[in-house]
């Protein structure tokens, strides 16, 4: 009998074990610092991305525009900005990439913080994911303004969406392979995939039903999504719980579990490069992904400026920064 006990013991302290693993759970131990950004000018950046007319693969034309409009605004930052090329059927499409802070190399690792400007079909793409690119921009201001102490590196990425999702023609595939060839490693690359939804209706899901136990029904939290045993996802989260007013949720996942590698952070995993991804977790919250209802207002600009704050922080925890006054304002 006893060793049914035993038997017993190891199973539940291997799933607590199990489920600590994916969840990273912990306990918030410091005060939120006041973010400094404008949640108007957010807004207002917001809706000039989504008045483009079509930011589909099948404009390639309105796509090089925005990525020159990006660049322009990315000058305003740092003098180190270039436009990757993304050829792919005959046509023409581009990253945009600023380089901010000391030269990286062997010793010197950046980090990368991305987010795709491209939309699914002729959509709004407020959420999907005019969000995540308004807080790579926010970012650059903010990184800009605190003289940083190692190399990080933000881009504007081209196709991520359909039909070219999954496939080596997404923009941050030919990123990852360019530092792969090169033999550049990184530190760690964060990709913001629609961070502005929020809710408080009992409406949140998860691509596994028992997940239902851990993580909350409502969608008022953000979520760090890392590989099964990644190290970055739950130092992220520490930050976000330990210094910003938004809540943060962990899942470190393999990469069988839906949606665990929905963005541009996949292909980084590709090279075995640490990657990240911080989503509102897309369509298991939002019910407008990839609708003509996912429009500016139904943003929620106070929590996704939490966002792009919490990623600032973790960019200071990790000495990369220097800690900014509450008094800067992005406009």
């Amino acid at each position: 009998m006893k060793y049914i006990y035993i038997a017993i013991v190891f199973v539940v302290l291997g799933t607590a074990g199990f489920i600590y693993k994916i969840t990273s759970p912990q306990i918030t131990t410091r005060e939120a610092i006041a973010s400094p950004l404008d949640i108007n000018v957010l807004q207002q950046k917001v809706e000039h991305i989504v008045a483009y007319d079509d930011r589909s693969h099948e404009n390639p034309n309105t796509l090089k525009k925005i990525a020159q409009d990006i660049q322009k605004e990315f000058k305003q930052y740092t003098k180190d900005v270039e436009l990757q090329l993304v050829p792919v059927g005959g046509q023409e499409y581009f990253n945009v990439i600023a380089h901010f802070g000391p030269k990286a190399d062997s010793k010197n690792k950046p980090i990368i913080i991305g987010a795709h400007y491209d939309t699914y079909k002729d959509l709004p793409g407020a959420d999907d994911n005019a969000s995540g690119v308004v807080g790579v921009l926010a970012l650059a201001k903010l990184i800009a303004e605190s003289n940083p102490l190692k190399p990080i590196t933000l881009i504007a990425y081209v196709l991520e969406e359909p039909p070219y999702f999954a496939s080596t023609a997404m923009g941050s595939a030919i990123h990852a392979q360019s530092l792969y060839e090169k033999g550049q490693s990184i530190e760690l690359m964060i990709s913001l995939e629609m961070i502005g939804y929020f809710t408080d209706e009992p409406t949140q899901n998860y691509p596994i039903a028992a997940m239902n136990m851990f993580y909350p029904k409502q969608g008022h939290f953000i979520a760090i999504v890392d590989e099964f045993g990644g190290t970055h996802g739950p130092a992220i989260k520490r930050v976000f719980n330990e210094s910003t007013t938004l809540e943060a949720k962990a899942i470190n996942g393999f990469k069988s579990i839906r949606g665990i590698d929905f963005s541009d952070h996949r292909n980084y995993w590709a090279y075995d490069m640490p990657a990240v991804m911080i989503t509102d977790t897309a369509f298991f919250r939002n019910q407008n992904y990839h609708k003509a209802s996912d429009t500016p207002d139904t943003l929620n600009y106070e929590m996704m400026a939490e966002t792009i704050w919490g990623v600032y922080l973790y960019l200071e925890a990790q000495h990369y920064v220097h800690m900014l006054p509450n008094t800067l304002i992005f406009d």
